[in-house]
């Protein structure tokens, strides 16, 4: 069996050794043979250490990938059918159903980085995938939560006698479906009415669904020998870590038009529904529709947003950081979001097109609205592509939330391996990949600081 393709990866060693533990599992699946999959399979196993530690471990399941149509794209319905004829929307044991859900969730992180490391997948379809993966965790928890805490209380009625509903609103990337590899879960929770009690024990409707969006959260953030589901975020809601854990929906609303910053206006660009009752959601994000998108853009926001970029470089400076932050860094994802974001608030109350979530979705819209050029549109496109593909691969390596480029050149080579830079000696793979950071940043700092300098000044 050739393995050359071990070579290519930032561990060649890891890549066989990895190999080597599984090719007798392999064989018996009949998944060895394709040289694909053999290559997808190897540059898993010498680009991300955890993944590979994970295959070791349980050898059956990455033999059951490899021998899948693992080449496919995955929606939300795939997800959640899968999770479904497992059996894990049945009634089981709390401690039961989040070691499936592990389960689950490393089984879809190998499969999904099979398709994006073996060249299959393109990055928007990766975060997609990501995010639908997480909206399923999510639903389902949601669900044995709901019902265990329903049987035990009695789930809270107004006085018709209608059950409250509850939602879950998905922010930042998972809103926007484009999650990261080893994202947070950004989210906000609300429900109802205030109106109403539980039906066996005296709780208010406030106290039953802070009860629930405090098991869910707990439950969410779970572990197990296996691993762990998500890392939970509640901060973008209202008043942040100050403010209730969850609200009614009219308090919600009340927030917003009396107290609602800049800040949480953007953030509301990319809200969404995660999970819980979507006609609740859906009524959430039409009243607060003429915040978010107003029909008059206010452009003294720009120079607001200017000082707050300011405030995050000096955060990021007073740290130390003699390298590149790939997320907050000059140049990096956060200025083209906030570049996006920022049209989308002056110009999305007009321009109804502009009101979507994802980034790279809107940025063709700008072009097509007249307010970027193509070429503009282009480069922040492709600077996004590569700047997200670069932090996907900087949490590749043991799924932890890092952003910060390695000062240590060895370090530097391998990433450019994870990068896809096949240079013949690493140090050229790692000058190359460079070179191609410094354009994308140059490119991405001209046009924010073109945006913040009144680019619209008549």
């Amino acid at each position: 069996m050739k393995l050359d393709f071990a070579e290519k990866t930032a561990n060649p060693e890891q890549a066989r050794s990895g190999w080597a533990a599984l090719e007798a599992e392999l064989k018996r699946q009949v998944a060895a043979s394709d040289p694909e999959t053999r290559d997808a399979l190897l540059a898993v196993l010498g680009n991300s250490d955890f993944l590979a530690r994970w295959a070791r471990r349980f050898p059956e399941q990455v033999a059951r990938l490899a021998a899948s149509d693992w080449r496919r794209v995955w929606g939300p319905e795939d997800f959640f059918r899968e999770a479904e004829a497992e059996g894990l929307t049945a009634p089981m044991l709390r401690e039961e159903l989040l070691a499936k859900l592990i389960v689950l969730k490393y089984r879809h992180l190998f499969r999904i980085t099979l398709r994006d490391l073996g060249g299959i997948a393109p990055f928007q379809e990766v975060a997609a995938e990501f995010s639908a993966l997480a909206r399923t965790v999510l639903q389902i928890a949601l669900l044995w939560q709901n019902t265990s805490l329903g049987t035990e209380f009695g789930a809270p009625r107004v006085l018709e006698g209608r059950e409250i509903p509850f939602s879950v609103l998905a922010m930042g990337k998972l809103g926007g479906n484009e999650l990261n590899f080893s994202s947070d879960l950004d989210l906000i929770y609300f429900y109802g009415s205030d109106s109403g009690i539980s039906q066996k024990l005296p709780l208010s409707a406030h106290e039953y669904f802070t009860k629930l969006a405090e098991r869910l959260t707990a439950f969410l953030q779970g572990k197990s020998s296996s691993g762990f589901l998500y890392r939970i975020d509640l901060e973008l809601r209202p008043e942040g870590k100050a403010g209730a854990l969850t609200s009614s929906i009219d308090a919600m609303e009340d927030y917003y038009e009396s107290f609602g910053a800049d800040w949480e206006k953007q953030a509301m660009i990319r809200a969404d529904w995660a999970a819980g009752d979507i006609a609740l959601c859906r009524d959430f994000l039409q009243r607060i529709h003429p915040f978010v998108f107003p029909k008059i853009g206010d452009f003294s926001y720009l120079s607001r947003l200017k000082k707050m970029k300011e405030k995050i470089l000096d955060s990021i400076r007073a740290k130390s950081s003699r390298t590149f932050h790939v997320k907050l860094g000059e140049g990096g994802i956060r200025e083209i979001e906030f570049f996006v974001q920022a049209m989308q608030m002056l110009f999305g109350g007009r321009i109804p097109s502009l009101q979507i979530a994802n980034t790279l979705e809107v940025l063709p819209r700008l072009q097509q609205a007249g307010l970027i050029a193509a070429e503009e549109a282009q480069a922040l496109s492709e600077a996004y592509v590569f700047l997200r593909t670069l932090e996907h691969r900087l949490q590749l390596v043991e799924e932890q939330q890092t952003h910060q480029l390695p000062e240590n050149e060895a370090e530097l080579e391998q990433l450019a391996r994870r990068m896809a830079y096949r240079q013949k000696e690493p140090h050229e793979a790692a000058t190359c990949m460079l070179e191609d950071l410094e354009r994308h940043r140059g490119r991405v700092q001209a046009a924010f600081n073109a945006l913040l300098d009144k680019r619209f000044e008549d």
